[in-house]
């Protein structure tokens, strides 16, 4: 039972749930009807987005976490998880939910959160303790609207 919390844990719950809301209020204020299908999709897919990530960051910074107590309690830090876990955890969470967008939702909207993913892994994780310019790099992908906002078929010349 403790690796499956751990594992969990890896997602960061508190974080998604935040992101789930965040992105289920947007697509209540969207000006267009969202079919239950595409919200299923949408919310599932960010989830496993934003989880993948979240496993990402912890893997990233598993040895910065352990010297923090805030996070020194972690599965990476304390050895309850191989680092690999997480890698491959976190991998397969961000490759899903993109796809998933990008399938079930539009090409656009899957784009858009691969972009997120990469922005989040390869630049804001590395980047946040060395400098402040973390802070609008992290912004990027909080700023981008609900993946079913991006409806393309609509769009006309």
């Amino acid at each position: 039972m403790r690796f499956l919390s751990d594992i969990a844990a890896l997602a960061k719950p508190r974080i998604t749930l935040l992101v789930l809301f965040t992105t289920s209020v947007g697509l209540w204020l969207a000006p267009l009807s969202v079919s239950p299908s595409i919200l299923l999709a949408t919310l599932c897919g960010m989830v496993a987005a934003v989880g993948g990530v979240n496993a990402l960051n912890m893997y990233a910074e598993r040895e910065v976490d352990g010297l923090m107590s805030r996070t020194q309690n972690r599965p990476l830090p304390t050895g309850r998880l191989h680092p690999s876990v997480a890698l491959w955890f976190g991998l397969t969470l961000s490759i899903a939910g993109t796809l998933l967008v990008g399938w079930q939702v539009n090409l656009l909207s899957g784009f858009l959160v691969l972009v997120a993913v990469t922005s989040c892994v390869l630049l804001y994780t590395p980047i946040k303790q060395v400098s402040p310019w973390a802070l609008p790099v992290g912004a990027i992908p909080g700023a981008m609207p609900p993946p079913d906002w991006l409806d393309c078929s609509d769009w006309s010349d």
